[in-house]
């Protein structure tokens, strides 16, 4: 078993929808609608890709 490590996941807005990648993860990206799904959708994503995470933190990513 591995140990649970803590991710940034990078959101930014797309079309109403967060568009969100997790640098410390290779191909681990997702979306959500609203910015309070973010950290699940992550969860989820990671235990689709075989990884499991501890602490998530959204860092918002805003157009100029």
């Amino acid at each position: 078993m591995t140990t649970p490590i803590d991710v940034t996941a990078i959101a930014e807005r797309s079309d109403g929808w967060w568009a969100v990648d997790v640098p410390e993860i290779p191909g681990l990206f997702t979306q959500a609608r609203h910015l309070d799904q973010i950290d699940g959708m992550v969860q989820d994503a990671a235990r689709m890709l075989g990884r499991e995470i501890g602490d998530v933190k959204v860092e918002l990513q805003l157009s100029e």
